[in-house]
């Protein structure tokens, strides 16, 4: 009996230690529909809006047309691409958001060149009659 009551007890307490998966509104790893509805609030205003195909690796180093490459975080992450200035033929443009893909935590990064290194699907796009939609994984 008192072996049954322990295993019990060891049991119970296992089950308490687990970490609660509805504490945390997204899942490991984040997919790119979550990336993009937790950064809607920052792009909702603009007019063009992108999301990366694929996961951008930690640390990845992505060239820009001018300038030095800047660095992905230390997480894998979703990329968000923001024209900021569309009817702008300069090249210091954009703004990245970085979405890791643990918790929806961003990066922002603002006044970047285009890059062709990071492969794109348009989530918004007001100056195309084409309308696009996210591509799911």
């Amino acid at each position: 009996m008192k072996k049954a009551l322990f295993l019990l007890s060891i049991i119970l307490f296992a089950f308490s230690c687990k970490k609660d998966s509805v504490e945390t509104q997204y899942h490991d790893p984040l997919t790119r529909d979550e990336a993009i509805s937790a950064t809607k609030k920052i792009w909702n205003n603009y007019d063009i809006v992108a999301v990366s195909k694929e996961i951008v690796l930690a640390k990845t180093a992505i060239p820009q047309v001018s300038g030095d490459a800047y660095f992905a975080p230390d997480y894998d992450s979703w990329v968000i691409v923001i024209d900021a200035e569309p009817s702008s033929n300069g090249t210091d443009r954009f703004t990245l958001l970085f979405v890791n893909v643990h918790d929806a935590s961003y990066k922002r990064v603002d006044k970047v060149s285009w890059t062709s290194e990071i492969e794109i699907v348009f989530v918004k796009n007001i100056y195309s009659n084409l309308k696009y939609s996210i591509i799911k994984p």
